[in-house]
């Protein structure tokens, strides 16, 4: 009889601990720091039509039917974007460690308005599980909060290239005028303000600075060269012809 008792408590905390280290269905906020507000995967709102309630892990994922009525523009910047309607999709994780790996998910109920981040270049549109919110005002101003707007994103590339531009100008242009290679630095710099207003706050790996930075620090070294050898040019300049000197006070 104890030995009965120990295995149900035994099977009884094991189902506990399951159940516990499951995803939750649909997260309530949705915070404009998440870390995968950055573009690097789709972001969509949809509700739950089929095979809600599914529980899955990422081994067995489960698949259910989605009505898509809203992709996130800018999100997702490959091919192969989100097709709006019903479709059949796959619920799986995406996960950062084994133990995250092996932690089971529940499909959201039946009727349930969810955003949600997934991958749709495959044959069916894959749901990431364990970032699964809820469709809420708060969330989807949340989600505009976190990144650049989508009207800024169509401008990132040419304000870009006037970065890179107007920096190599500037570093030519202060050995012919100082003021030109000054004006350059200027607009340069004023674009990069302009650049920087269209890159999402959670991006976290920003390669383009790797061709920002070093020019426009090479345009600014540049002018300030110039514009010393300048001004010293002109405090030693020899009387012209004719001009009579001052002599030495004794």
């Amino acid at each position: 009889m104890r030995v009965t008792r120990i295995v149900l408590c035994l099977l009884f905390a094991a189902g506990c601990a399951e159940e516990r280290s499951d995803y939750p269905d649909v997260r309530e906020e949705l915070s404009n720091t998440h870390k995968q507000l950055g573009g690097g995967m789709a972001l969509f709102a949809a509700t739950v039509v089929d095979g809600g309630g599914a529980k899955g892990k990422s081994g067995n994922p489960p698949h259910a039917v989605l009505d898509v009525s809203k992709e996130f523009s800018g999100q997702f910047v490959a091919p192969g974007r989100v097709k709006l309607g019903k479709q059949d999709v796959t619920f799986r994780i995406i996960s950062a460690s084994q133990s995250e790996e092996n932690r089971g998910f529940r499909v959201p109920a039946n009727g349930t308005r969810i955003i949600a981040f997934g991958d749709p270049t495959g044959s069916a549109l894959v749901v990431y599980a364990n970032h699964v919110f809820a469709d809420t005002e708060a969330n989807q101003a949340a989600i505009m909060g976190g990144r650049a707007p989508a009207t800024g994103l169509a401008f990132q590339f040419p304000l870009f290239l006037g970065v890179l531009g107007f920096a190599l100008a500037a570093i030519f242009l202060a050995w012919f005028r100082v003021k030109y290679g000054v004006i350059a630095l200027a607009v340069s710099i004023a674009l990069w303000f302009g650049y920087e207003s269209t890159i999402s706050t959670q991006t976290n790996i920003r390669v383009d600075l790797l061709l920002l930075l070093p020019l426009v620090l090479a345009a600014t070294i540049s002018v300030g060269v110039a514009a010393a050898r300048g001004n010293r040019g002109r405090s030693g300049t020899k009387p012209r012809p004719g001009t009579p000197r001052r002599r030495d006070r004794r």
